[in-house]
């Protein structure tokens, strides 16, 4: 009865020697179809998305930036009514605030088109089983995200789930059986 149940944790030590495993599996088996390998591409799909919003937020930037001569008006009209209730607080000049706001959204806008395009390059690669070290490069930078809000818990769960995936060991015989059969072919 102690062999009848196999985990994650005893594959190659309670299965039957007939029974595949992530350990322990027949060679006309494909490893990208054991364990959590199978959940790869689902991963690479999500990296694709996730690069894709994160490449729209950037273009959002971009057009945010088209408007930082509306949004200093804004700010020096409101500058003008704190002046009259306070005359002695910290003013900033207009070219100041307007080179500063294009550089921040500009700088912002080419740290997401960055990451968004290594996730997109990262999860078109992963899906293949390619380049899996990218893979996770690609997820840990995607924690660059944390400057905008609404990207956060996307890169926060694709990490988590991305890391499950691919640091098992059924993932890395997966990349590996690939690159070996990619090199043989």
């Amino acid at each position: 009865m102690e062999g009848c149940f196999v985990d994650d944790f005893n594959a190659g030590h309670s299965a039957g020697a007939d029974e595949p495993t992530p350990f322990n599996h027949e060679e006309n088996i494909d490893p990208r179809m054991i364990g959590k390998a199978r959940q790869v591409p689902t991963v690479a799909i999500l990296m694709i998305v996730h690069g894709v919003l994160m490449f729209l937020a950037g273009c959002g930037l971009i057009a945010l930036a088209a408007f930082v001569p509306q949004i200093t008006q804004q700010i020096e009209e409101q500058q003008k009514i704190q002046r009259q209730q306070n005359p002695n607080a910290p003013q900033i000049s207009k070219e100041s605030l307007q080179t500063l706001l294009t550089v921040v959204y500009s700088g912002f806008s080419v740290v997401l088109f960055v990451i968004g395009t290594i996730n997109v390059i990262a999860g078109i690669l992963n899906y293949g089983y390619r380049y899996r070290v990218f893979g996770i490069i690609s997820m840990v930078l995607s924690m660059g995200s944390i400057l905008f809000c609404w990207c956060l818990p996307l890169s926060i769960g694709l990490l988590v789930f991305g890391m499950i995936v691919y640091l098992s060991p059924e993932a890395e015989r997966a990349f590996r059986w690939q690159s070996v059969n990619r090199k043989h072919a």
